[in-house]
């Protein structure tokens, strides 16, 4: 190279006029920075391996656009502000210099090397180290450099093949403190039986062995405390998760469920052809420290885990749900050490935005739950839902399999990330967290599923699965577990040389997939992978040794039996008892109707989410039906989601969501049994059949060591467990995320206790709109009467009210859900009753039609608990004016009264009327947007 390629150019790109990033400064307001003025950003691109010539002919097309940026030489405008320059730390991904540096390296035919920077020119009087690290950086990954500085050499070191740790001798206190100073996760009775474990062999764990046990042995990976012993006030129950969701599926034995609890999703039969499979998983603690990247990852990594699902499925469509503190509070309540939840929910939507669009995923579905049990861990549940046919449901690793990676490079992203995820959180961790945080790549995850689906389709493997938690450790470990493995490190291509062995086995970079190839096979192989620009290498083969054997060169340095290392760690035994209820002091004063309807309207996750929906493409492979709105003016959210299955067959998936953690402070049965029969209401809503449903489960909790929070643990399970068994919907897959706790000082603070439910369906009803229809439509309010304020979304207005909780009867609500999906192509328009009540139900389908109704409240009844009341099973359906309605027959159907033209929500009570405007009530739905 000549020495004008080996020097570093700089390339500065601002938009036009210099305009100000109003997000941030919008966040630097919220993080205390009220003197900051102005913030333009800009992108600073840093190049080396061309000639000056030669960039000066493409920075122009490449670089910029020419019709709204410029390219700053060697001056900013300090008029406009302080120059401050934002860098990646070394060895964090950089999508965007890895795109340019492919695009570069093919057209100039030689090796480009790119870096990315930001730069900000800030006005006004702040603190800059502060503005940093709170508003424009992120200290997990990036930091702020010298303006115009360039980059430095990653860092050599010497590199030790393998470390060895003497644990023979060493106490359980001893063992404990290793297990803490490594991020191990383990406790001192697991790491007692690593101790005697290696007493046996006569030697001692090299680094790569015992972090190879301890991502095993996570709970990220094994689920040990939903599978241990609990000790539920005097009674015993063996394996918590299997006594309760698994058997509630054993008992229903559904045929089409082709693979439960088995796979990296669970798979069922459409046809007898095509199956679906669907898998919602949990990016809790990445996303707390690093928003965007923890999002995007996550979703990322639960697609592969469609895409690892069976031989291969294709990955169709995309959920999210996010948990957070109050974007809107300020920041006088945020714990030290703490993303403001403005930032975080920002965050979070452009990671799952960015991920999803680029894949060429459509994100259908979602929800906000906004709560100040979130304010130090947020949640962040991403699903995602594949196709593939039954015949390529099961996989089988065979001995002398080889074991191809394919994918994105390692390097040290997401070291300890497995482990990671079971600690609590603390003032302290973005330091001692930095390598478990990732950054996605989407245009090679897009790569590697063309490649896969094309591998899958040809016949050419056995067995996939995706590179997540624990990367090779796990993917290899798990999928050679009842043969045998071993595999060779030096093969295994990687980001910059400097990596040490244990770190390549244990790296969770992203975009990496692990297929068991039969040797004929591997050259066909490597030409879809190289026509589809992804890496492909072989880095071992599957064995009949019963050993997990890994290789750096000629050393070994990893020689475990697979028995010890998938069922040698010890089970968990807890301690739960249920939590005690404080008694509330109750307001007494009866709430204005009007008011508290705006009030409800205007709550962050009541209100409207179309700022963060319409940034998702949710049409993306032409497939989807029933979209997140509904009616024709798209402003009022659908209660579910479909789309079809394929361009060629006549079928179509839906999907509805449950999720209620209000409920959960006071009762996990009931919140359990709400979520599920929730989450089945939304599916009907959008045309799916019941009787063909099929439920997830994911738990978010706090501390495993907490009794309550494990007795609120057992009761949820149990919950599920009686659910599916009342609707006759078995449990396929689910996730568990436990210890989300924030340490500050001596005080540890839980999250609530937090289930969503995901249930998926056949679509077999042409679905009614879920706002109003049209004038003179009568309306009519299907369930049971409303019983019970306690939990809802009122009480987080007024305080509480005194009231009890609401109630479920199972038999009753499975008559109410089976009769509303047999009737569903008679009515003009339906939408359930959920969050807010019926007052907010009625309130929605006006927004999202700019059509009155007029109600008039029955005789007898208290207005507040009748409007406000969050009881399950009901649903709001319209039926045309003049209509047959004998079909109502036999079901709990109570009239309300008629559509109107005029848009006006008119309530008739006993004793008063209220009339509230439509353009109103929309003015508070859309107040909440960032």
């Amino acid at each position: 190279m000549n020495s004008e390629n080996s020097k570093w150019m700089r390339i500065v790109n601002f938009k036009k006029g210099f305009p100000s990033n109003d997000e941030l400064l919008q966040a630097s307001v919220f993080s205390g920075f009220s003197g900051v003025e102005n913030i333009a950003e800009g992108r600073v691109y840093l190049v080396k391996g061309l000639l000056k010539s030669e960039l000066e002919e493409i920075k122009y097309s490449l670089f910029c656009n020419g019709l709204t940026d410029i390219i700053l030489e060697e001056y900013y405008p300090l008029s406009l502000g302080k120059p401050l320059e934002i860098a990646f730390f070394q060895g964090v991904m950089d999508p965007v210099a890895v795109t340019m540096e492919k695009i570069l390296s093919d057209y100039f035919k030689k090796e480009v090397e790119i870096k990315t920077r930001k730069l900000f020119l800030v006005k006004g009087d702040f603190d800059k180290k502060m503005l940093v690290q709170k508003v424009l950086s992120n200290p997990i990954i990036e930091e702020e450099i010298q303006v115009g500085s360039l980059p430095e050499e990653i860092s050599k070191f010497h590199r030790t093949v393998v470390n060895r740790f003497n644990i023979s001798d060493k106490t359980s206190k001893e063992l404990l403190k290793l297990s803490k100073n490594m991020v191990l996760s383990l406790n001192t009775e697991e790491m007692i039986a690593i101790q005697e474990y290696y007493s046996g062999l006569k030697r001692s764990p090299t680094d790569a062995e015992i972090e190879t046990i301890a991502q095993t042995w996570s709970e990220h990976c094994v689920h040990k405390t939903l599978k241990g012993v609990f000790n539920f006030e005097g009674e015993v129950i063996d394996d918590l998760f299997k006594s309760t969701i698994v058997e509630a599926t054993k008992k229903i034995q559904r045929e089409d469920c082709v693979s439960v609890f088995k796979d990296n999703a669970g798979i069922v039969s459409i046809d007898g052809e095509m199956a679906y499979c669907v898998k919602v998983e949990t990016h809790n603690h990445p996303s707390a420290l690093e928003p965007y990247g923890g999002a995007g990852t996550g979703l990322g990594g639960v697609v592969r885990d469609i895409l690892g699902t069976g031989l291969g499925a294709k990955p169709v469509a995309g959920m999210d749900v996010f948990c957070t503190g109050d974007p809107w509070n300020n920041t006088d309540s945020l714990p030290e050490g703490t993303l403001h939840p403005r930032r975080i929910l920002q965050g979070v939507v452009s990671g799952v935005r960015d991920y999803g669009n680029r894949i060429g995923v459509p994100t259908l579905s979602g929800a906000i739950v906004v709560d100040q049990g979130f304010m130090c861990n947020p949640l962040v549940f991403a699903g995602c839902i594949g196709l593939l046919p039954v015949k390529d449901a099961e996989k089988r690793v065979i001995p002398g399999d080889r074991i191809v990676l394919i994918g994105g490079k390692t390097g040290r992203d997401g070291l300890h990330g497995a482990t990671f995820s079971s600690v609590t959180l603390d003032t302290n961790s973005e330091k001692k967290s930095q390598g478990s945080v990732q950054i996605g790549n989407p245009i090679e995850e897009k790569k590697i599923i063309e490649a896969v689906l094309r591998i899958r389709e040809e016949g050419l493997l056995n067995a996939v699965t995706d590179c997540g938690a624990g990367g090779l450790s796990s993917a290899v470990g798990e999928m050679g577990a009842q043969t045998g493995a071993l595999a060779r490190l030096e093969n295994v291509p990687l980001k910059y040389e400097y990596i040490s062995p244990w770190e390549i086995w244990l790296s969770e970079s992203q975009e990496r997939m692990v297929m068991a190839v039969p040797l004929e096979n591997i050259d066909r192989v490597f030409e879809i992978c190289e026509q589809e620009e992804t890496n492909v290498s072989v880095i071992g083969e599957f064995t009949d040794t019963q050993k997990l054997e890994v290789f750096y060169y000629d050393e070994k340095i990893v020689n475990l039996d697979m028995k010890f290392l998938h069922e040698g760690v010890p089970r968990r035994h807890i301690h739960a008892k249920r939590k005690f209820s404080h008694e509330q002091k109750c307001v007494k004063e009866k709430p204005c109707v009007e008011k508290t309807i705006l009030k409800l309207l205007s709550l962050p996750d009541i209100a409207s989410k179309d700022w963060i929906v319409r940034q998702y493409d949710h049409q993306v492979q032409g497939k989807t039906v029933n979209g997140p709105f509904s009616g024709k003016a798209q402003k009022s959210h659908s209660d579910g989601c479909s789309f079809s299955v394929d361009y060629g067959m006549d079928h179509e998936i839906a999907m509805g969501l449950g999720i209620n953690v209000q409920f959960g402070k006071y009762d996990c049965f009931r919140m359990a049994t709400f979520s599920v029969e929730e989450a089945l209401r939304n599916l009907v809503c959008a045309g799916g059949n019941p009787k063909k449903a099929v439920l997830l489960d994911n738990f978010s909790w706090g501390s495993s060591e907490d009794p309550e929070a494990m007795g609120d643990l057992v009761l949820a399970c149990r919950a599920c467990h009686d659910s599916s068994l009342a609707y006759r919907t078995p449990f396929i897959s689910g996730k568990d995320s436990l210890n989300n706790t924030y340490k500050v000082k001596d005080k540890t603070v839980s999250i609530p206790p937090t289930l969503l439910i995901t249930a998926v369906a056949v679509k077999d009803r042409k679905t009614p709109l879920n706002v109003f229809s049209s004038e003179g439509d009568s309306v009519f309010l299907i369930g049971p009467d409303p019983k019970g304020l306690k939990g809802g979304a009122l009480e987080r207005i007024t305080g509480p009210l005194g009231s009890s909780l609401p109630d479920i009867d199972f038999e009753l609500s499975r008559e109410v859900i089976g009769w509303i999906h047999d009737n569903l192509e008679k009515f003009s328009s339906i939408h359930d009753v959920s969050d807010g009540g019926l007052a907010v139900c009625l309130s929605e389908m006006a927004i999202g039609s700019n059509l009155g109704v007029f109600i008039k409240i029955p005789k007898e009844t208290d207005e507040i608990e009748y409007l406000f009341s969050e009881s399950p099973s009901r649903f709001v359906v319209t039926i045309k004016e003049n209509s047959e309605m004998n079909f109502l027959n036999g079901i709990k159907a109570t009239k309300l009264g008629v559509v109107e033209k005029k848009p006006v929500l008119t309530i008739l009570g006993s004793s008063s009327e209220i009339q509230i405007g439509v353009d109103e009530m929309e003015k508070a739905y859309f107040s909440k947007r960032l």
